[in-house]
């Protein structure tokens, strides 16, 4: 199962590490500048850093939603893919 969440603030992040442990894929998005306030317990510093680790599961950036499927699809730990431009519903 792969569940994308959009966001990648505190919030999102305890939501992503609690389907990680239980065993589902994730996939996040983030604005290009979050406006996440509790940057170090969050997923959306991996858009500044590439890569972060949040309570043991890492978060790596990916360019375009086919990378992220690729880090997923690969059977590694899990990764997050924030893109760098800003999500729209359009």
């Amino acid at each position: 199962m792969l569940v994308y969440v959009r966001g990648a603030g505190d919030i999102a992040t305890g939501v992503a590490a609690r389907l990680v442990r239980v065993g589902v894929s994730v996939v996040m998005a983030d604005i290009a500048v979050p406006t996440c306030i509790r940057r170090t317990i969050s997923f959306c510093e991996a858009i500044r850093l590439g890569e972060v680790q949040v309570e043991g599961i890492r978060a790596r950036l990916a360019q375009t939603s086919a990378e992220a499927l690729e880090i997923t699809e690969a059977g590694m730990s899990p990764w997050w893919w924030t893109p760098r431009r800003r999500c729209s519903a359009n």
